[in-house]
């Protein structure tokens, strides 16, 4: 048996050699190497296949000599697989393993989440076929699956008079729910009374803000605390008298570091009691949270080597500045700042008081999601409900960026975005899918898909 399968149309007619594609040739000669006097097996997708002895290698226009012809009936089983269509190389897999396994009809379906757009439907199908022809390649089926053109899943059931049918269904995905009963509607945004806005603004106080902040604080308060027991008292009279090469180190250590804007407060004040100038701490706050090696990485593939370094090179520079005009003109507003914190004495009552509250709230902050019953994403009253994945939601300002943009859209009654989960959930009627996907990316963030 032949170890190369090429295809080409049309076989029926009497030559004796067959000429194929540019395509083919390539794929037979370039990328499966085949040479002169190998043996290959052409095939036209309806059932006819023909013995062949590769004559001319050539990358453009293969030629081969016809030896013996094979004719194989069709299954009498025939399948049509509907399916809708999916975004990405998903679907081109779908198409070449329905084709290895014998699929007779595929059907593409366009579907009310379907989020690929067929601007050309023609080129569509032709791209489509490609993979059909390499699922024949693969498996050694003679027969290529009829292509229909997209359609909708109604008129598909209209236009076919099935005998049987079944639906596949995936029993095991997992549902998604929302951790916290918080969803933001219109009703609510554009009739809130005065008392609702009160409380919105108790929440996002005492448990929004603290649920985005509470990580990073309490690593900044746990980093600081390591300072200041580690770092001498007089280490900037010692060794640290010219504050360019300060500046210089502090860049060093926070460019590669990845310090949140939120934790990045108590270190400073840590290093300003060790004796750190008050210009190279802000050298720190402002270059710390800007960079990190990570974010670095990523974008450096994303947007290049020369924009990254535009980039470094201007956080550095406006760092660098920003603490030589403080160091040089600040002086006495930041010795106050710097006394007040080294004269600590005895906490006060309200000092302890203070923190004992500022701890409750990050613990409870931290066991609400878990305790509280979550809230299943179900459709109620009738109304449409989606889910959407979208990265780059790093805090609940960010969900609250995209709830404001999805609720825009005309149909959406109400729109809950969840950081933690990187989740959208969104429910109404009549509104347009592509509308919401278009809304999300102009507010900053990448829509990944529905769930």
């Amino acid at each position: 048996m032949s170890d190369f399968r090429s295809y080409h149309k049309n076989l029926d007619s009497e030559e004796k050699r067959i000429n194929l594609s540019p395509f083919e040739s390539h794929h037979l000669v370039g990328t499966n190497r085949a040479r002169v006097g190998d043996s290959v097996v052409v095939f036209n997708g309806m059932g006819v296949e023909w013995d062949c002895v590769l004559e001319e290698a050539d990358k453009r226009c293969a030629r081969l000599e016809k030896l013996t012809i094979h004719q194989t009936a069709r299954s009498p089983v025939c399948i049509t697989l509907a399916i809708g269509i999916v975004k990405g190389k998903t679907f081109d897999i779908i198409l070449r393993q329905a084709t290895e396994l014998g699929v007779s009809k595929i059907q593409p379906l366009l579907t009310g989440r379907t989020i690929v757009q067929l601007k050309d439907v023609t080129s569509k199908l032709d791209k489509w076929q490609g993979h059909l022809i390499e699922g024949c390649k693969q498996s050694g089926n003679a027969w290529l699956p009829e292509l229909a053109p997209p359609v909708t899943f109604k008129t598909f059931l209209t236009n076919n008079h099935l005998e049987s049918a079944g639906v596949l269904v995936d029993f095991f995905e997992k549902e998604n729910v929302r951790p916290m009963d918080v969803a933001s509607t219109k009703t609510e945004i554009e009739n809130g009374s005065n008392v609702g806005k009160l409380k919105g603004m108790v929440i996002y106080g005492l448990y929004t803000l603290p649920q985005d902040i509470a990580k990073n604080l309490v690593i900044g308060i746990l980093l600081a605390g390591l300072l200041s027991t580690v770092l001498p008292t007089d280490l900037g009279a010692a060794y640290l008298t010219n504050p360019w090469i300060t500046y210089i180190g502090v860049t060093l250590v926070a460019i590669p570091l990845y310090v949140c804007s939120t934790g990045s407060i108590p270190i400073a004040f840590a290093l300003m009691a060790a004796g750190v100038s008050p210009g190279a701490t802000l050298v720190f706050l402002i270059a710390g949270p800007a960079t990190n090696v990570a974010t670095i990485t990523t974008l450096v593939k994303i947007l290049g080597r020369r924009t990254i370094a535009i980039y470094l090179t201007s956080i550095v520079l406006i760092s660098w500045l920003s603490g030589f005009i403080l160091d040089a003109y600040g002086s006495s507003l930041i010795g106050t700042v710097k006394a007040h914190h080294v004269e600590l004495g005895t906490p006060s009552t309200i000092k302890i008081l203070s923190g004992i509250g500022l701890i409750v709230m990050l613990v409870w902050t931290y066991l609400y999601p878990k305790i509280k019953t979550p809230i299943r994403n179900s459709s109620v009253e009738g109304l449409r409900s989606s889910t959407l994945r979208v990265d780059g939601m790093t805090c609940s300002h960010c969900g609250s960026s995209i709830s404001k943009a999805v609720l825009k859209i005309p149909g959406v009654q109400t729109a809950d975005a969840d950081p933690t989960q990187n989740l959208v959930w969104i429910k109404g009627n009549g509104y347009d899918l592509n509308a919401i996907i278009k809304a999300v990316a102009d507010a900053g963030f990448e829509y990944k898909g529905t769930v």
